[in-house]
Formats: C-alpha cells, sequence, structure tokens
C-alpha cells in the first residue's frame, strides 16, 4: 500500500480590469479597440496524480514510484495571466444585404495551463508552460443575396507560440531539460475556415409544404499540433455538410449530412505507454430530426 500525507490549499483573489472604446459612423458602422486582463484559476490535478503514481507502480511491480513526495509539486498549477489586445470594426456594406467584420488581436499570456501526458503515459495532467503569445486576425461576411438566396464567409487566423518555455521531462530514463521557446502552442489550429450557403423556396398556399429550405457548408481547420514538441500534427482538413428541411406549419422535418465527403481526419492525439495513438474524426452520417413547435 502507498499512501501521501500532506494538505495543500489555494486562495485567489484578482483585479481584472477591461477598457473598450467604439467610434460609431453611423447605427450600423463602427470601429472598436479594447484591453483586457485574462485569469484562469490555478488548481490540482488530482485525478491525474491517481494515474500517474498507479502507472508506475504497475510499471515497478515491487518498489515505490518516484517523484511523489510532494504534494504541491505533483499535482499543483498555477494559475494563468494574460492581456488580451483586439481592434475591429463592423461595417453595413449595403443596407439590409451585405455585411462585413474585422477584428485583429494579441493576446500575451504568462504560466500558460496546458495538458500534458504523465510520465508514465497513463493520463494527463495541467501544467504550466511559461510565457506564450498568439497574435491573428478573423474576418467574416454575410450577404442576402436575393430573398430566398443567403451566403456566409468566415475565416480566422491564429498564430501561437511559446515565447519562453523550459521544462524537465523524462528522456532515456534521464531527466533532462527541454527547451519549447518558438514552438507552436499544441491544439490551436492555425487556420480555421467557413464558408456556407441556403436557399429557400416558399412554396403557395394550397400547398401542404410552407417552405423548402436547401443549406451547405464547408468547414475547416489546421495545422493543429498535438504536442509541445511539435512533432505530431493534423494539417488542415474541411468537412462538407449539407441540410434539407421541410417546414409546414408547426411542423420541421430536416435530412441533413455530415462530412458528405468522408474526409478523414484526426480530432485528437494522445500517447500511452511510450505510443502515440489518434483519435479519428467523425465519418460520414446521415440522420433526420422531427421538431414540432408548441
Amino acid at each position: 500500500e502507498y499512501t501521501i500525507d500532506g494538505k495543500e490549499e489555494d486562495t485567489y483573489l484578482q483585479f481584472l480590469p477591461k477598457l473598450a472604446l467604439k467610434y460609431a459612423f453611423d447605427p450600423q458602422n463602427n470601429v472598436y479597440a479594447s484591453v483586457s486582463r485574462g485569469y484562469r484559476s490555478g488548481g490540482y490535478n488530482i485525478q491525474m496524480f491517481s494515474d500517474t503514481i498507479q502507472g508506475q507502480m504497475r510499471s515497478r511491480p515491487g518498489s515505490e514510484p518516484t517523484g511523489a513526495g510532494s504534494i504541491k509539486e505533483v499535482i499543483r498549477y498555477k494559475p494563468e495571466y494574460s492581456w488580451n489586445y483586439e481592434t475591429g470594426s463592423h461595417f453595413t456594406l449595403r443596407q439590409n444585404s451585405l455585411w462585413a467584420d474585422i477584428a485583429l488581436f494579441y493576446t500575451d499570456i504568462k504560466d500558460q495551463q496546458i495538458t500534458r501526458f504523465t510520465k508514465s503515459g497513463l493520463g494527463r495532467i495541467m501544467v504550466n508552460a511559461g510565457h506564450s503569445r498568439s497574435y491573428g486576425a478573423e474576418a467574416s461576411l454575410r450577404a442576402n443575396i436575393t430573398d430566398a438566396i443567403s451566403f456566409n464567409a468566415n475565416y480566422g487566423y491564429t498564430h501561437a507560440t511559446f515565447t519562453d518555455y523550459k521544462t524537465n521531462q523524462i528522456a532515456e530514463d534521464k531527466e533532462v531539460t527541454i527547451d519549447y521557446t518558438d514552438k507552436r502552442v499544441p491544439f490551436v489550429p492555425m487556420h480555421t475556415l467557413s464558408v456556407g450557403g441556403q436557399y429557400t423556396l416558399r412554396c403557395s398556399k394550397n400547398s401542404f409544404v410552407d417552405e423548402l429550405r436547401f443549406h451547405a457548408d464547408y468547414t475547416g481547420a489546421g495545422k493543429i499540433y498535438w504536442t509541445e514538441k511539435n512533432d505530431v500534427a493534423q494539417n488542415f482538413y474541411g468537412t462538407l455538410n449539407w441540410r434539407i428541411s421541410v417546414i409546414s406549419g408547426n411542423a420541421q422535418v430536416d435530412f441533413r449530412m455530415r462530412n458528405a465527403l468522408n474526409q478523414k481526419y484526426a480530432t485528437f492525439y494522445f500517447e500511452s505507454m511510450g505510443r502515440g495513438f489518434t483519435q479519428a474524426g467523425r465519418p460520414m452520417e446521415f440522420g433526420a430530426d422531427v421538431r414540432w413547435r408548441f
């Protein structure tokens, strides 16, 4: 039997200022800028610490787990602090038919909280990753081409890197210092994209069906790095989806297909016992929904 004695507790009190300015040219067109302080509280990896102990005991039968003498050192992670800067605009390019939004952002993060696999490879823990920064842009366009046809497009770019991140890890049964400075922050897609449109067919008053709606969209994301080492990644991928809605009175029936091209992609990566595994994205799916409004 292996037990750990001790007690740890933390109390957090934070002041989070925010300043936002907006200049409106008219009720539908404006520019804005904001700066704010961000915060995520620290905590304890209670369940992950248990997984680490169990994994070490299984890998070394008859011996005590190593590195488990200090509760604070093993399971505690610190709060995350950030300064967030954003500027952008909202424009109506054509009355009731064309809108555009654009935003630029910059975020400086201290003690960023990220997940890491335990030394045993069984389970994950939350750790702090020194300093990081991210900057990028987002743009969107919405249009009502006619009373029956609408279109939308969104694009985002994010460049997120560690600016100062050194940590100790086990490599070839030895603890070594690894420098992840200038590496990409894992789980942050570099590009995001969405393009979609809808056509609405309004039926005659004598028809049993009031409306038919045909909707299609293409969404994509990538490149996404899964580890701090940036040695495993998911390249940019996209999925095509469509939906046909039949509306009659209070009833609505939707026929939908997701990932119509059956795109192969990974949504998650993890390591266990020194081996890497990916979780496959959802394959082509077809379904139907029935709704009734009261």
